[in-house]
């Protein structure tokens, strides 16, 4: 297949993954921050991520829902992993985070735009 990292305007093509089906767990409709998230992505059942407004990233290991503290306060749209080790985050004003298992790291896109969804393939490409 195929997928996509654009900004509702003009996009970039990519090659897809098929994602995993599976439903978020019930128990994030019951966080505070629920209302604050536009979008998620499972890499497996113990492994969901979750992103929002300003700079709002949550992670559901299994049992709980945590929030994460990334490097930015901008407004985040869209997540895709392939592993714990390999989570890759877009928002407003070209925002992109990588996040290796350990640390945050932004990634300069080169754009002020807004990226409003990425996907990505399983040996790291987004």
């Amino acid at each position: 297949g195929s997928g996509q990292l654009g900004n509702g305007t003009t996009t970039q093509s990519y090659e897809l993954i098929d994602a995993l089906e599976m439903e978020i767990p019930n128990s994030l409709e019951t966080t505070a921050a629920a209302k604050d998230l536009f979008a998620t992505y499972a890499v497996a059942e113990d492994d969901v991520w979750a992103v929002g407004k300003d700079g709002l990233v949550m992670h559901f290991n299994g049992t709980t829902w945590l929030t994460i503290t990334v490097p930015t306060d901008q407004w985040l749209t869209g997540v895709w992993a392939d592993s714990p080790t390999n989570v890759f985050i877009c928002g407003y004003f070209g925002t992109l985070l990588h996040y290796d298992g350990t640390n945050w790291t932004p990634i300069d896109t080169g754009t002020s735009e807004h990226l409003r969804y990425l996907d990505g393939v399983h040996n790291g490409d987004v």
